[in-house]
């Protein structure tokens, strides 16, 4: 494992001349930025126990001048990591850098790089006001905030000009059939488009924020691709995206298409679990209960995850018939003792489901009540109103449907707490 000492003694290589780091190969300098990329990623692979690997090759990466490489490891890999090196060493592409991180989906890594844009105010908005891409989003967000702040511009003329997403990621995930493992290349080929590019690709759309629905076409299309890693990474992708964008519709279909994949369907499975829609549950349950299904295992342990006491409360006149069921209800059992459906995301969630019922049609008479009461007993002291207000007063979670649909669940998720308020009041208030 590589020390500090070591790591120390290698900031003065001269990257023309060696290596910067002895986990990187010795042909370091004869490499390409492609190159560059996955012998970097290599060395990453062959130490993931060693938590101080990262920061000591980004920092020694730094020393060398690779910043176009930084560029690449804070855009597609974390901000947080290779970000800081580029503003120490005043890289050009810091802030371009920076502003695509602002739409990242890890709501961490929004912060610190929001952090970081705010260590200089005045040349943060000299960079917004002077392109497009400063004036929507996030970007425009923290523009406008900035101004209200009264922050005067001042623009740095070595800035680089924004990345432009759609030139970026859309080739690389508009991959062919046949790709290529770079393997032990040191230079890219022209016109031939290598796997790590497109696993690349994926990440980016989740750095970025870029869930377009072109984008989300080609990333749902990669889930079909012949070459594995690509395809879990795909789904791996959709399965972090944020809730409300998890395209439910498409791996329903898939869970239910008998002719699929048994892989695929496994994946699915996966990504629909991370789905705010209110179906979400009923289909786990389905698959749970259903043990050929080639999901049936991680039906069960995301139920175990996710499941509420409400969608699950039928399946224990099943445990005899399917004991493996056993384990999830008692996942649930103990995260309602654990007060977890107090918290204002898992209250949203109750509520959406039983709106949504409600407007389907299908809510069995004693749903309300039923609800009433869990949110009852979700604190230490029983308080329904206490819960509400919790819920009212946190941030609003965005919705998973669009439109037409969403102002109308939205109003049925209105009246439904307005009406568990109402059973909250004493009698004659």
């Amino acid at each position: 494992m590589i020390r500090v000492a070591v790591v120390a003694c290698c900031l003065a290589m001269v990257v023309s001349t060696q290596a910067p780091h002895k986990a990187l190969p010795a042909d370091w300098p004869d490499r390409d930025l492609e190159g560059k990329w996955v012998a970097y990623q290599a060395a990453l692979a062959k130490a993931p126990a060693d938590k101080e690997l990262p920061t000591a090759l980004v920092k020694v990466l730094g020393t060398a001048g690779e910043m176009e490489l930084l560029e690449w490891i804070a855009i597609y890999q974390d901000w947080r990591l290779a970000g800081p090196v580029l503003v120490e060493h005043d890289a050009p592409q810091w802030l371009r850098a920076a502003v695509w991180g602002l739409g990242n989906y890890d709501s961490h890594g929004q912060d610190a790089v929001e952090k970081q844009l705010r260590g200089d105010p005045a040349r943060t908005l000299g960079w917004l006001e002077r392109w497009p891409e400063g004036r929507v989003g996030r970007a425009g967000a923290l523009r406008d905030k900035l101004v209200a702040e009264g922050v005067r511009p001042a623009a740095n003329a070595n800035d680089l000009p924004p990345l432009d997403a759609m030139q970026i990621l859309v080739p690389a995930l508009d991959a062919p059939a046949e790709l290529v493992e770079f393997g032990d290349r040191r230079r890219g080929e022209p016109k031939v488009r290598y796997v790590h590019q497109v696993v690349r690709a994926l990440a980016g759309v989740l750095t970025g924020g870029f869930a377009e629905p072109l984008v989300l076409a080609k990333v749902l299309a990669l889930t079909r691709h012949g070459h594995a890693t690509v395809r879990r990474a795909a789904f791996d992708t959709l399965a972090k995206l944020p809730p409300e964008l998890v395209p439910f519709a498409a791996m329903q279909q898939l869970l239910a298409d008998a002719t699929a994949v048994p892989e695929r369907r496994r994946l699915a499975v996966l990504v629909l679990s991370h789905s705010s829609h209110p179906a979400m549950q009923d289909e786990l349950i389905a698959m749970a209960t259903a043990p050929t299904h080639p999901g049936h295992d991680n039906a069960l342990q995301r139920l175990g995850e996710v499941g509420d006491p409400l969608a699950t409360a039928p399946l224990h006149a099943q445990v005899g018939a399917l004991p493996m069921l056993m384990a999830p209800l008692r996942r649930i059992e103990e995260r309602r003792v654990q007060h977890a459906f107090a918290a204002p995301a898992a209250v949203q969630a109750l509520l959406l489901r039983a709106a949504w019922r409600r407007q389907r049609g299908v809510a069995a008479a004693d749903e309300v009540a039923a609800l009433a009461e869990l949110l009852r007993t979700s604190l230490p002291e029983p308080s329904l109103a206490t819960v509400l207000a919790a819920w009212r007063n946190a941030p609003p979670v965005p919705s998973p449907f669009a439109a037409n649909e969403a102002t109308t669940i939205a109003a049925a998720v209105e009246a439904l707490v307005r009406e568990l308020e109402a059973s909250a009041r004493p009698a004659g208030k």
